[in-house]
């Protein structure tokens, strides 16, 4: 028989097979390690990946040779390959892995009995409001019974609830994201920045206004815990659009940049998708920097058992296929 020498690229996942008396027997484990084994060609990377021994692979592949009365692998050395039987086996053995997969799949994701609820906390430093609104419509439409909340917080706070299952999915940006280990993530969107700026300024009765025009003044922006960029994010692009600022006012929440703008206390630095800025007290400079550009994305715990989790992240990442980079977001 022909000896296929290459690793078989496929799914590291496995289904249920059941046995009936008098009908060959295979185990659940049996399985596992056979799909690993031939999807890697390495016992030692096959019990790493099954969390097991080396000597438990190989005592269970064995068991399965000869349960099947055939040998499913070539050794020669350290080195194995698959047998022509068990290419055949490989294949089969997958399909059916998959149909399962998939019937898990949906049956975790049906929750249209589902009357629990599901609690999503958004970065105080984003204005989602109508995207998720246009989410929740869908996921209500299809799963009328889940109780949904929303709410606005801090970073820090979005991390350790969301860890601790208070929230089951967060909304903030992706640089956030990065510091939570373990933490499932769905990329949404990204979005452009903007200097925005009191239109009751002097400086802003110029015709055609550029950013350094509000050089002397002083930047608004949220404290280190929220801002989408971070302090040092703001200097850097307050540099590259060549504004001498005053001093950075750091404030913990958006009312309150709105209030130091629309007082004439300076000018901020936001973003895009926050609605305030198309407000009538206020003008904007878009800014096409790449590090004015910032990503809004999901992120939640893989372990949380919330079932209503999965459908609304997809409905999340369906709707946000929709929203192009320069869109303002239905404001």
């Amino acid at each position: 028989m022909p000896c296929i020498n290459r690793p078989i690229r496929g799914r590291n996942t496995l289904g249920i097979m059941h046995s009936a008396e008098g009908e060959t027997f295979v185990t659940f484990e049996q399985m596992r390690y056979f799909l690993t084994l031939a999807q890697t060609l390495s016992f030692t990377e096959t019990a790493k990946q099954t969390f097991t021994t080396q000597p438990t692979v190989s005592r269970q592949i064995k068991m399965l040779e000869q349960e099947l009365g055939q040998p499913l692998f070539y050794r020669k050395g350290n080195s194995i390959c698959l047998t022509s039987t068990g290419q055949l086996f490989y294949e089969n053995l997958s399909e059916a892995d998959k149909l399962i997969q998939e019937s898990i799949h949906i049956a975790k994701t049906n929750v249209a009995d589902y009357t629990g609820s599901l609690r999503v906390g958004s970065s105080i430093s984003l204005d989602l409001e109508p995207f998720v609104v246009d989410c929740y419509k869908q996921f209500a439409a299809k799963y009328p019974r889940v109780q949904f909340s929303f709410v606005k917080a801090p970073v820090p706070e979005l991390h350790a609830k969301v860890m601790k299952h208070e929230y089951d999915l967060i909304l903030c940006h992706e640089f956030s994201t990065g510091i939570m280990n373990g933490m499932e993530r769905q990329r949404l969107f990204e979005y452009g920045g903007c200097l925005v700026y009191s239109k009751a300024l002097p400086v802003a009765q110029k015709g055609q206004l550029l950013p350094g025009d509000f050089s002397g003044m002083s930047i608004i922006c949220l404290d280190s815990d929220s801002s989408a960029r971070g302090i040092a994010g703001i200097k850097k692009i307050a540099r590259q659009i060549q504004l001498s600022y005053k001093s950075l006012i750091t404030v913990p929440n958006l009312e309150t940049v709105f209030f130091y703008v629309h007082a004439g206390l300076g000018v901020a630095i936001l973003d895009m998708s926050v609605k305030e800025i198309h407000h009538k007290p206020f003008g904007i400079i878009p800014l096409y920097l790449e590090s004015a550009r910032v990503v809004a994305c999901a992120a939640w715990d893989g372990q949380n058992p919330n079932p209503a989790v999965l459908p609304f992240v997809n409905i999340l990442k369906q709707k946000a296929a929709t929203v192009s980079p320069n869109d303002d977001l239905y404001h």
